[in-house]
This record gives C-alpha cells, structure tokens and sequence, in this order.
C-alpha cells in the first residue's frame, strides 16, 4: 500500500508554489494529480487547478488542486468556471465528460470559413479547460510523482495527434451553408504507466502520453413541420466530449522496452490499442 501524503494547501506564511507540491515520491499514487505544466525557457511552469469536489480532495489524499485541466460538463461556454466546468486529471483515474456546444443557423455564417476556424479554435479552448477566453494547456508531464520542474528531462512531452479516417490525412476545415465540418468536436486523452521497481515496492512512472484531437461536424438542422431555417433564435445543441484512459504497460517485458527512448516508446504502445471514437459510453 502506498503511503496517505498529510493535507497539502498553500499558505502565505510557507510561500509554496504549485511546484512545491508532489504527487508520490518518487512514483505516482493513485487518485493523486497528474504533475502537468508549460515548458519555457528550460523549466516547467505549473498552474494549480482548484479541486472543488470534497469527495475528490479526500481520494486525492488532501490536495486541493491539480495541474491539468478538462472540462467537466455544463455548457461550451468561456470562460469556464472552475466551481463546476473543470475536472482535474488524476492518476489511474479514467474519465469521461461532455459539455454542451449551443449554435445556430449562422453557426457557418453563410459558408465563411474564417467562422468555422474560429469555432474550433472556441471549442479548442473549451477542451482545454480555460478559464479564460485564449486556450491554454500544459504541453509536458511529469514522468514521476516527485519530478523537479527545473529538471524538463523528467517531464515528457503531451502528443497531439489527430483522429484519422480510414487512414487519411487530416482534411482542411470546410463551410457549408449552415455547417462546420472536419473540425475538432472532441478529444481522448490516453496516458500510458509502468509499474518499476522492487515487486514489493514497485513505484508509477509515466511512460508516455498522448491528445488526440476528434474531428467532425457541427451542422445546423431543420426538421418538423413547424420549423424555420431563419429563426436566429432556434438553438441546436452538439456533445464535445473528453475522454481519458490509462494504460498499464507493466506486462510488457523489459527487454522489448530496454534502450528505448520514452517518446520512442510511446509511439510502440498506442499501436497496440485500438482507436475508438468519442463517444458515449
């Protein structure tokens, strides 16, 4: 069993920074948060992320914050309010939410692209979780519970990939006249762990970690006897759906890993596990 960390909280009188604070030592422990942050210049930047939820704070061992940040419901609307739009991603904790995306028969203006573009770009920030109105999200993380921000050879990189069909490439975003198509309308986030060490204390480290990106339509339709296509204030609804799956790779052996590098070794698991789409479950 893994040792219970005592209540973590800032304090104006100990000046911790979201950088203090550990998620195991030195592997992860399970329901703690994921150590998330933005590389610049050399050293891993943390931003805390409120953990509203009593029930999660007790099964986080006390914490009251986290580094990376999903929406958790509610509509697509920024910016976020971190009461109840967020959830932070939590080790060995598989989630799925959906958030609600409001539209109407303008939601291509007519067929402008440059409109389209700019509704990804909104959706995008609410995948994101920002609580503000520009995107924002972490682009490392932590390998360890314990990984030094001043030390970016412990975090790896987040790989953002996209959702292909069929095999093809990424196709250009389109506009119809009253739709938005091949743009983002959800993402999977899948984060791939290994169980190292001694067998009778074996310790979490993160292997690899990837984003995926799901594209799709947002399209406008008018159907029943009674509806009109020009009604501005006829609102549709479209789920934008966060997925996040982990994967323990402990079983497979050390000889087909040795000498491999992390992102490397990323790249030889996803293969092993089948896309799926996003989508309820």
């Amino acid at each position: 069993m893994y040792p219970k960390f005592p209540d973590l909280n800032f304090s104006t009188t100990t000046k911790l920074t979201a950088a203090d604070f550990r998620s195991g030592a030195p592997g992860y422990l399970p329901n703690y948060p994921v150590r998330a942050g933005v590389l610049l210049d050399g050293t891993i930047h943390l931003n805390p992320v409120p953990i509203i939820s009593a029930r999660d704070r007790v099964d986080a061992g006390g914490m009251t914050f986290g580094w990376w940040a999903v929406p958790a419901g509610g509509p697509c609307e920024l910016p976020l309010n971190p009461i109840n739009q967020i959830l932070t991603v939590r080790f060995d904790v598989d989630m799925h939410s959906v958030c609600l995306l409001k539209y109407n028969v303008s939601v291509s203006n007519g067929g402008n692209v440059t409109t389209c573009q700019a509704l990804e770009n909104r959706i995008i920030a609410v995948l994101n979780a920002s609580t503000t109105n520009e995107s924002t999200a972490p682009t490392h993380v932590a390998q360890w519970g314990n990984s030094e921000a001043q030390n970016p050879t412990e975090w790896l990189p987040i790989q953002l990939s996209e959702k292909k069909v069929n095999g093809s490439t990424t196709l250009p975003i389109k506009a119809g006249n009253r739709s938005c198509e091949n743009i983002v309308i959800g993402q999977s986030i899948r984060i791939a762990y290994a169980r190292t060490g001694d067998l009778a204390n074996e310790q979490n480290q993160i292997i690899a970690v990837r984003k995926q990106w799901h594209r799709g339509s947002v399209k406008f339709v008018c159907g029943g006897r009674y509806c009109n296509p020009n009604n501005a204030k006829l609102e549709q609804t479209k789920p934008i759906i966060t997925t996040i799956q982990f994967v323990d790779v402990t079983s497979i052996s050390a000889s087909e890993t040795e000498h491999v590098s992390p992102i490397a070794y990323g790249s030889l698991i996803y293969p092993l596990y089948a896309d799926y789409d996003a989508t309820t479950r």
